[in-house]
């Protein structure tokens, strides 16, 4: 699960801040309406994600998915 959530985070599409469409080419920094592209999901979300799986894996003692955490969050 863990895995799935940050594979998901790295394959979002990039959004426009203005017009909201998604980032079609690789190459352009700026939409053609001018916007800006940002992320669609927030990185504050994901980390809060894997620090509430943390604390749940600590109690649990599962020391893989622990030290999976760990790294994640410290990296």
């Amino acid at each position: 699960y863990v895995n799935d959530q940050v594979e998901k985070f790295h394959g979002q599409d990039l959004q426009c801040s203005k017009c909201k469409r998604s980032k079609l080419g690789h190459m352009s920094r700026e939409c053609n309406c001018g916007g800006e592209y940002q992320l669609t999901s927030r990185t504050e979300e994901l980390v809060k994600l894997i620090a509430r799986i943390e604390n749940f894996v600590k109690e649990k003692e599962m020391k893989l998915l622990m030290e999976t955490c760990e790294w994640l969050l410290n990296n």
